[in-house]
């Protein structure tokens, strides 16, 4: 099982191209330090004849004029690997020409080769190429999008396909949505950016001698924190959004849902508690406010529910990427395939 590697696209290659590449070194050096590197990666009946971390296909969260290749790339340097030095390019072509035509082959073809035996060669013939359409204008729109492909690629099967996620390229929305939907669809995933000395470089900058030591400072692994809703604010969330009238006094709320929280294994010893643990932290979120003495639903609430709605579609329903991407109904999602051997 190969890696998807999910990011954002705007018109630096070199955000997309330059983490792939240090990759891709580390991927054909295979030392012991690269091993481990790549190790949490693949299945566990996977022997040691075979290395890990080979990429399986490439999610590109962008605009649509990039998608249909109206956007020129920004100029970039056309460096050597672990180097800054190189010509540089004014590109007259097109984003995805310059990642799809130019770039990105060499470098998955040192991502796909993973057999350890040179008389047994197993390699990747293609790449999945996916580009999901976002709105830069609509940042819960793009969320939606970010976590219905997460859910395609997580939902099917016994364990999902295994997700790295680039923070290097993109823009805050995208990468916004990036997080956010691992974090509250509480998914395994690997998320990273890279530091360069010199950002336009399509390659990485990192010495090979250097690469996977205490002097690499180019790779930057950053953790997930998980989202976990409180049940008891939800529970108060509830309350308030069925009761007729649709507002109560703290006293009411309080009697309304002890039960509920007994249930849950939580006591309430007074108002005061109440108050501190309950209704203090939904206050601050908006997701509940004051009229007069009485306490209603927030402002807040209805965009909690559009993103947790989006975080927490699963279940029989979902499609695997390949097939959501075939359908005509999704005009936001298509798939190509980069051809890497013939």
């Amino acid at each position: 099982m190969g890696v998807y590697h999910l990011m954002g696209l705007g018109v630096s290659v070199g955000a997309v191209t330059s983490p792939l590449s240090y990759l891709a070194d580390r991927f054909a050096r295979d030392d012991a330090s690269d091993q481990a590197f790549f190790g949490g990666s693949g299945e566990r009946s996977q022997g040691p004849e075979h290395k890990r971390g080979d990429v399986q296909g490439l999610v590109f969260f962008t605009t649509q004029e990039i998608i249909n290749r109206k956007v020129a790339a920004q100029e970039y340097v056309l460096n050597e690997r672990g180097s800054i030095r190189g010509q540089t390019r004014a590109s007259t072509h097109n984003v995805r020409h310059e990642l799809c035509d130019r770039l990105l082959p060499p470098i998955l073809l040192d991502l796909t080769s993973v057999s350890r035996d040179p008389e047994q060669v197993e390699v990747r013939r293609s790449i999945e190429l996916y580009w999901c359409q976002i709105d830069l204008n609509d940042p819960v729109l793009t969320f939606e999008r970010v976590a219905r492909v997460i859910d395609a690629l997580k939902g099917v099967g016994s364990l999902g396909k295994e997700i790295w996620i680039n923070l290097t390229s993109g823009s805050n929305i995208i990468n916004t949505a990036l997080n956010l939907a691992v974090s509250l669809r509480t998914e395994s995933a690997r998320m990273y950016y890279v530091l360069s000395p010199k950002i336009i470089c399509a390659h990485h900058t990192v010495p090979k001698q250097v690469i996977g030591t205490d002097k690499d400072q180019f790779w930057v692994e950053l953790p997930i924190i998980y989202a976990d809703f409180n049940p008891g604010h939800d529970a108060v969330i509830e309350e308030l959004a069925t009761v007729p009238g649709g507002a109560l006094s703290l006293g009411d709320l309080r009697s309304r849902i002890s039960a509920t929280l007994a249930g849950q294994g939580r006591t309430i010893i007074d108002d005061a508690a109440f108050l501190r643990e309950y209704i203090k932290p939904l206050l601050a979120q908006q997701l509940i406010r004051y009229r007069g003495e009485q306490l209603e639903i927030g402002l807040g609430r209805q965009l909690l529910e559009r993103y947790y709605a989006a975080a927490r579609r699963s279940g029989s329903g979902v499609r695997p990427l390949a097939d959501l991407a075939k359908d005509d109904t999704v005009d936001w999602l298509c798939r190509d395939d980069l051809v890497l051997r013939v």
